[in-house]
């Protein structure tokens, strides 16, 4: 009888896993226990580091990347200021007004 909770393994088999050739993906294994018992117990991770080098330098290229976005939209305001002021603005455009009805039966606008 499986009596494997959902989501558990009791036991892994070393010879069905050997038969299988593909790489396993999408998982990730806890163990709750083991028999027979380690003999040493795996060593600990250090802690990670709290110099504040790479945050710094991050911090500061993310600074450097707010004021280059900054930068461009300025630059882009005056640009487009400028041009209006001397008139190179994109007063010439022409607009179409279409009737829902006229498309729906293919009639065409005079003039066109």
């Amino acid at each position: 009888a499986d009596d494997n909770t959902p989501g558990t393994v009791k036991q892994l088999d070393p010879k069905v896993m050997n038969g299988y050739e593909g790489g396993y993906t999408g998982l990730y294994l806890q163990v709750g226990s083991e028999d027979p018992q380690a003999q040493q117990p795996l060593p600990t991770l250090p802690k990670p580091s709290v110099d504040p080098g790479s945050h710094l330098s991050y911090t500061m290229q993310w600074i450097l990347f707010g004021l280059m976005a900054l930068g461009a939209l300025i630059v882009a305001l005056v640009r487009e200021r400028k041009a209006i002021a001397e008139g190179k603005t994109e007063e010439n455009t022409d607009y179409v007004v279409l009737e829902k009805a006229a498309i729906a039966h293919g009639v065409r606008a005079s003039g066109s």
